[in-house]
């Protein structure tokens, strides 16, 4: 909770949420699924041209 409170308008990917706390991303996924159940976060998926998609969670206001 605390990264996002430094970076309120910062969306993460668990992958880069996980290196900025210093946990493995899988970590920081189940984490951020707690969040998410928890209403803490909010998760926006982003599709890009080729692959798989990526979500983005955001802190709720």
């Amino acid at each position: 909770m605390t990264a996002f409170n430094e970076y309120k308008e910062a969306a993460f990917t668990a992958h880069k949420m996980g290196d900025l706390v210093g946990v493995s991303r899988s970590t920081a996924r189940r984490y951020l699924g707690y969040m998410l159940e928890a209403q803490q976060v909010r998760a926006d998926q982003s599709y890009g041209s080729i692959g798989r998609s990526e979500r983005y969670y955001k802190i709720c206001q």
